[in-house]
């Protein structure tokens, strides 16, 4: 696809304060933690699938919308070790609710549907100004057929991986990728400090964000 340039991911949901009436909602000792755990973290996990290992991340949080204890407002700058730059950004405040993500790569441009809950659906657009790449896209996109998503197709594959014995879809390096993020990003929020990634058991943050 060609030299990752920048990338963005938008996830701008809308939660009132009747959804924060129950009683584990909204809690560190409930839900570890808000919008970064469980609301944005599925696009964060496609933004790392497509750009790779991150290097750095800074982080910002913030209570904004609910009187709750997490965080309802996030902004995150990602250095990927590829050299690429990322911003993340997350709020539960937004009017419309919609999950963006954009990426930039010499002579490509890629950008997902604006799907709040499954941003990974069609339509995506590919972006190119080079007519042959262009046909190369055309051609790749007419061969594919969308497979089942979400749950449906989580179970899918992991029902054919359990039937074929191969390997399953998802490995422990895919959920220490999704929890170093995490981690990270609360590490930064807290003190300020840009965390170099992969953390090491000598950080203070490698038995987990809440401590």
């Amino acid at each position: 696809m060609g030299k990752p340039y920048v990338a963005t991911v938008e996830t701008h949901w809308r939660r009132t304060a009747a959804y924060y009436n129950n009683p584990w909602r909204g809690r560190f000792k409930s839900e570890l933690g808000g919008c970064l755990v469980t609301h944005a973290i599925h696009a964060h996990d496609i933004l790392t699938e497509v750009m790779g290992p991150i290097a750095s991340v800074a982080a910002r949080t913030a209570t904004a919308v609910n009187p709750i204890e997490t965080e309802d407002c996030a902004a995150l700058l990602l250095e990927m070790t590829s050299g690429a730059l990322v911003t993340l950004s997350v709020t539960l405040g937004a009017e419309e609710e919609i999950s963006r993500l954009r990426f930039c790569f010499a002579g490509l441009t890629v950008e997902s549907s604006l799907d709040p809950y499954n941003p990974g659906r069609l339509p995506w657009r590919f972006l190119t100004g080079d007519v042959d790449l262009q046909k190369r896209i055309y051609r790749a996109l007419s061969e594919f057929t969308p497979g089942p998503e979400r749950w449906a197709g989580q179970f899918a594959r992991l029902h054919a991986a359990l039937t074929n014995n191969t390997a399953l879809p998802v490995a422990i390096a895919d959920a220490r990728t999704s929890l170093e993020l995490i981690t990270a990003a609360y590490h930064s929020a807290a003190t300020g400090e840009t965390v170099r990634l992969p953390i090491g058991r000598d950080h203070p943050a490698y038995g987990g964000w809440r401590r």
